[in-house]
């Protein structure tokens, strides 16, 4: 973990100087900061070139707006159902591509890594598993921070005096991150099918059923933490489950956290009189609670 760090900051470092020369005083941190750097972090891990990055975030979006319309209706629109196909198409056979580039000459980067010299044999991954694997990560490793980044930076718009108290410590950072996770988390709800008949305070489920999981209000129930609906950066065991938990824990976490926390590091240390110039009250959310984060951020430094 401690080797991809200062990858990390050698990008944000890159696209802030990049804000810094293309905008005059303002620009949009969605736009501009918090969807474009996970992105390119991630093609970076993969030895993917910086010029196909557009192409991946593309891909991302593309999966995003498909599972976020899926939710709404289980007949998904038929536009955004041929986009995303037509994109999961482009990913498998330019990462099949990529595969077969590395068996032949090795880099070093992750896909380089996980490749089987003997796919599917003694238990190694099959190349078709490896690809799903990795657009598995694509996306999750870029829309889940992009969220993030988001609410956490709202958050502390919304609630200055942490703001400021984060800026006179930023050893506080982490503690401050794992609040948004718990406030704020960028997935408020999951899916589990029944493996078997069960019943849990009186409600009877039955094998096969599908059970939503509301993990945004697990983290503000009242059971477990004192003042659940206030921002406190100093909680004693703030067990939130953002990341999952047991067998279903995000293997990413731990990237994801130092992800995260190095492009805030960055961001704070380059603009530190950041302010927003849009609703705090009434943001524009993503359209429904399967991805939560904010779509766009105006802000002035």
């Amino acid at each position: 973990m401690e080797l991809i760090k200062p990858v990390i900051a050698e990008i944000v470092k890159e696209i802030i100087k990049e804000v810094l020369e293309s905008k005059s005083g303002s620009f949009d941190f969605i736009q501009d900061i918090a969807h474009p750097i996970p992105a390119m972090v991630l093609c970076r891990m993969l030895g993917i070139p910086s010029e196909e990055v557009q192409r991946f975030i593309k891909w991302s979006d593309d999966i995003a707006l498909f599972m976020q319309n899926f939710v709404v209706s289980h007949t998904p629109d038929k536009e955004i159902s041929e986009q995303t196909k037509g994109s999961m198409k482009e990913m498998y056979e330019y990462l099949s591509q990529a595969i077969a580039d590395r068996r032949k000459e090795k880099k070093n980067d992750l896909l380089s890594r996980i490749i089987a010299e003997t796919p599917g044999e003694n238990g190694e991954l099959r190349d078709d598993q490896v690809i799903a694997q990795t657009i598995h990560l694509i996306f999750g490793g870029h829309k889940i921070p992009q969220f993030m980044l988001s609410n956490t930076l709202h958050l502390l718009f919304k609630h200055p005096h942490i703001f400021h108290q984060l800026k006179e410590d930023m050893s506080l950072l982490p503690k401050v991150l794992e609040e948004c996770m718990r406030l704020e988390g960028p997935i408020q709800y999951i899916t589990r099918n029944a493996a078997q008949d069960i019943e849990i305070r009186g409600a009877k489920i039955k094998k096969g059923d599908s059970v939503y999981f509301f993990l945004g209000s697990a983290g503000r129930d009242g059971d477990v933490f004192e003042e659940p609906d206030e921002f406190r950066i100093i909680r004693n065991g703030n067990r939130h489950i953002g990341f999952g938990g047991g067998f279903h824990a995000c293997i990413a976490a731990v990237f994801a956290r130092a992800e995260i926390l190095e492009i805030l590091r960055e961001v704070f240390k380059s603009f530190p009189n950041l302010k927003p110039v849009y609703n705090l009250d009434n943001p524009q959310w993503t359209k429904n609670p399967t991805f939560h984060g904010i779509t766009t951020m105006p802000v002035v430094y």
